[in-house]
């Protein structure tokens, strides 16, 4: 009778002990799913914190072009770009074509054309324009091969001055 008693001990002390360490089991993989998905996570989030600092400087970079370009006239800045490019006998038009409001943003539209500009000259507008200290934004660009000089370009543009 004893023995039957110890064995029945024996099993139950057996069983919960085999319960536990499956109930533990269980846990322990439950939480290495929820380990994964979390460094899952903080990966994207240092990913997103990067990009999202790139994204905070470039934005305050067009803050400081947009509050340094409201004391500035467009049409002197362009004028002092062709100057620097040597392209003032290039530069054929400049047009505004409409004030707008975006928000609270007021949006200056002109149109831009020059004659006879080889594509050095050409590459160093865009690079200039986009650089200026105005918020300028290229909303149409077209460039087409002189009737005079296949070697030389026309350039068309229609460009926003944001303010």
């Amino acid at each position: 009778m004893n023995s039957r008693k110890n064995l029945i001990i024996f099993l139950v002390v057996t069983s919960i002990l085999l319960s536990t360490i499956g109930v533990l089991s269980y846990k322990t993989a439950k939480l290495q799913k929820d380990i994964a998905a979390l460094e899952l996570l903080q990966r994207e989030l240092i990913e997103n914190s990067a990009t999202l600092a790139v994204m905070s400087q470039s934005v305050k970079n067009m803050q400081k072009r947009l509050e340094d370009g409201r004391n500035r006239n467009f049409v002197s800045e362009v004028e002092k770009i062709n100057g620097d490019l040597n392209m003032t006998k290039a530069m054929k038009k400049v047009n505004s074509i409409g004030n707008k409001k975006e928000g609270v943003l007021n949006v200056n539209r002109y149109e831009l054309r020059y004659e006879g500009v080889d594509i050095n000259s050409a590459t160093n507008l865009f690079y200039r324009l986009t650089n200026a200290p105005l918020l300028i934004r290229v909303e149409r660009c077209n460039l087409s091969v002189s009737f005079d000089n296949p070697n030389l370009l026309n350039i068309s543009l229609s460009v926003a001055h944001i303010n």
